[in-house]
């Protein structure tokens, strides 16, 4: 994760210095599911090429199956010949982890005790092992609706990163308490009632990546400082943002910064008299090909993976 972290940095930086090419998400809507396919480019010194595709088909769960699958194509920058072909639910995992745990670097308070989590999914194990990189927490507070997946997750950080972890009994509890709170969820409304919140808490929403999903509240949206993974993506597929901009409660300007510009120094980060700060977080192809590349460079050095002849 700490690699990971690192090349996200940089990937972001060269993001921020015009030396990325990365479209917007398609996503091919089906009466049973959608796809969704996510090409990009990094230029400069970690020059990659790579096409991530995602499937999200929820009756899937009822027959037992993965609600997503993802793979990501690694092409040669120089040449446009494949080089790998990958797994990329694991890849996504940790991307999306290591986005926040470089964000948190910028934005969480240094004196961070607590750490909770709403949302105890697939991604919540990334996130936490991220933030954990970066800050050192005391204890973890997890609350699911499900209270089983976070009893799973419980016992995945307590053996896996020897971290203290406590169940809440409900998501009021782990708004007052977390001095980092990191919202995982795949909601259409709000998941905490921000009246709950710690006075200077970060939270970090990476669960909503619709214009209709959103895990945020009208009133903290508007009594935040806002930080985004990147602007263009943000106003197209945040619901957290969206709405409340229909609304005509908060609009662009409100936004603080990006990531990317929090990496390069052109924005501040958390300074002293701030309060609540959002990083809202949607997910980005530049992080798919910095992981990609990444993975790639660890599998040929230890003989990894199965060579195929096209």
């Amino acid at each position: 994760m700490e690699a990971a972290i690192h090349v996200i940095e940089q990937a972001f930086r060269l993001h921020a210095q015009g030396q990325s090419v990365m479209p917007l998400r398609s996503v091919t809507q089906t009466e049973q599911g959608m796809l969704l396919t996510m090409p990009s480019a990094l230029e400069g010194d970690h020059k990659g090429l790579s096409v991530k595709v995602v499937s999200i088909f929820p009756e899937n769960t009822k027959n037992n199956l993965p609600l997503i699958h993802a793979s990501v194509l690694l092409n040669n920058a120089e040449t446009g010949q494949p080089l790998a072909l990958m797994e990329g639910g694991y890849l996504t995992g940790l991307r999306t982890g290591a986005a926040s745990g470089a964000a948190a670097k910028y934005l969480a308070v240094d004196d961070t005790k607590v750490l909770g989590v709403i949302g105890c999914g697939y991604q919540a194990f990334f996130q936490v092992w991220a933030l954990s990189c970066v800050r050192s927490f005391k204890q973890v507070i997890l609350f699911n609706r499900s209270a089983n997946k976070a009893e799973i997750l419980k016992q995945k950080l307590e053996t896996e990163l020897n971290l203290n972890v406590h169940i809440a009994e409900s998501a009021a509890e782990v708004a007052s308490q977390s001095d980092v709170l990191i919202t995982s969820t795949s909601s259409t409304e709000p998941v905490f009632d921000s009246r709950d919140l710690a006075k200077r808490c970060t939270v970090i929403a990476i669960g909503a990546f619709t214009p209709e999903m959103r895990e945020t509240d009208d009133h903290f949206i508007q009594n935040v400082s806002l930080f985004v993974d990147d602007v263009e993506a943000a106003l197209h597929e945040a619901g957290d943002l969206l709405i409340p901009m229909n609304d005509e409660l908060i609009s662009k300007e409100n936004i603080r910064g990006s990531l990317g510009e929090l990496v390069t120094g052109k924005v501040p980060g958390r300074q002293p008299n701030d309060g609540w700060i959002l990083f809202k977080s949607v997910g980005l192809a530049i992080e798919d090909v910095a992981v990609a590349q990444l993975a790639y460079q660890n599998a040929t050095q230890r003989g990894l993976g199965t060579e195929v002849d096209f």
